[in-house]
C-alpha cells in the first residue's frame, strides 16, 4: 500500500504543476498584461496628446483666417473707395478735356472772326482813305 500511495503521489505531482511553474506562468502573465496596460496607456496618451495638438492647431488657424478675411474686407473696401476716386478723377477729366477741347474751338472760331473782321478793318480803312481822298480832291 505503500507503494502505491507513492505512487498516487508521484503521479498526482507529475500532474500538478510545481509552486515554481505557477510562480513563472504568473509572472509571465502579470508581465504580458503589464505590457499591453502600458502600451494602451501610451497609445491612449499619444491620442490625447495629438487630438489637443490638432484642436490648438484649428483654432489658431481659424484665428488667422479670421483676421485674413477681416484684413481683405478692410481691403476691398479701400479698393472700392479708390476705383469710385479713379472713376471720379476720370469723369472730372473727360470734362475738362471737353472744357479744353471746347476751348481751342471757341479760340479757333474766336481766330478766324477776329482774322476776318481784321480783313473788313483794312478793307474799311482803305475804303475810308479812298473817301478822305475823295473828298479833298473835290
Amino acid at each position: 500500500m505503500n507503494q502505491s500511495i507513492a505512487e498516487h503521489s508521484k503521479t498526482a505531482a507529475a500532474s500538478r504543476p510545481s509552486k515554481r511553474k505557477v510562480d513563472t506562468f504568473k509572472r509571465k502573465r502579470l508581465l504580458i498584461a503589464g505590457s499591453v496596460l502600458i502600451w494602451v496607456g501610451l497609445c491612449y496618451g499619444g491620442f490625447q496628446l495629438a487630438q489637443t495638438y490638432i484642436t490648438n492647431s484649428q483654432n489658431y488657424i481659424d484665428q488667422r483666417i479670421t483676421a485674413v478675411e477681416s484684413q481683405n474686407t478692410e481691403l476691398l473696401t479701400k479698393v472700392t473707395t479708390i476705383e469710385n476716386e479713379m472713376t471720379s478723377i476720370k469723369e472730372e477729366l473727360a470734362l475738362t478735356g471737353e472744357t479744353i477741347t471746347g476751348t481751342d474751338k471757341t479760340k479757333q472760331a474766336l481766330s478766324e472772326r477776329i482774322t476776318a473782321l481784321d480783313k473788313q478793318l483794312v478793307q474799311l480803312k482803305a475804303s475810308l482813305k479812298k473817301l478822305e481822298d475823295a473828298a479833298r480832291a473835290f
